[in-house]
């Protein structure tokens, strides 16, 4: 007798894994359906976390199981798209790849959604704190103008302006989540504070107005660099000024961020 080749076996279990993968692939082939698998991976991601929480005792959603299901389903759908197409430059042509960070994406809905929201809400403020940086640019320039050519009247007026236009910036970029999409808008802050600085030779009250103005909305604004800038700003026009009005007015200022600090 012969020897029988198996490879008819062979090819039918090479043939089993492509048979599972060609209807995907089928699917995926345009953008629609490439949508429907990746929102359809969430929802499963979605049930799992549910299965996950309540398997270790917990309640992943306040509701009835079957509500609780469907939302955490609904939750992992979305937050799956918001990773994929929003959050992450996914190479959809890894299909498995795709589908399984999707998955994953939908396991942890509450983050994803977190991020999406942060994502969403940088890419609204970042062009109105664009606009106001370019005021504080053009505002500080003038001030460096007036100041190099020691015109005292112009000084105030200018320092007045900045203090003005940084204020702005600062509480736009406070609503900024982002804090690499901050440090822009926060050097141009502290490079307007540097110019009120320089400008205490020729307008001190003025300076320290707005010097003051800035360091108070910085602080609130959690933008700890520039406050530490105008702190030690009025630090340096108290101890290198010869005016005693000019001293205490300094104190004074100081001592409203020493208050708020501790």
């Amino acid at each position: 007798m012969g020897h029988q080749s198996p490879a008819p076996a062979s090819s039918s279990e090479a043939a089993a894994p492509r048979s599972l993968v060609a209807p995907l692939a089928s699917v995926a082939a345009n953008q629609s359906g490439m949508i429907v698998l990746v929102v359809c991976s969430g929802a499963i991601g979605g049930l799992i976390a549910w299965v996950l929480e309540e398997s270790t005792g917990g309640h992943l959603l306040p509701w009835k199981p079957l509500a609780a299901i469907c939302a955490a389903m609904l939750l992992g759908g979305g937050a799956a798209g918001v990773g994929v197409y929003v959050l992450a430059t996914t190479d959809l042509r890894q299909l498995g790849r795709a589908l399984f960070f999707a998955l994953l994406c939908g396991v942890f809905f509450k983050p994803v959604w977190k991020a999406g929201s942060g994502f969403i809400v940088t890419a609204v403020n970042r062009p109105q704190a664009q606009s106001t940086g370019e005021d504080v640019l053009k505002s500080t320039n003038e001030l460096n103008k007036s100041v190099d050519a020691n015109q005292a009247g112009e000084v105030q007026a200018n320092v007045k302006e900045v203090a003005d236009s940084t204020t702005d910036l600062l509480d736009k970029t406070a609503m900024i989540p982002d804090l690499e999409a901050r440090k822009p808008f926060e050097l141009k802050s502290a490079e307007a504070v540097d110019a009120i600085a320089k400008a205490a030779q020729n307008s001190p009250e003025a300076s320290i107005d707005g010097l003051t103005q800035i360091g108070l909305t910085a602080q609130g604004g959690g933008h700890d660099q520039v406050t530490s800038r105008v702190i030690g700003s009025l630090r340096t026009i108290e101890s290198t000024s010869r005016d005693q009005v000019t001293i205490r007015k300094a104190q004074q200022a100081l001592g409203r961020f020493r208050r708020k600090l501790f």
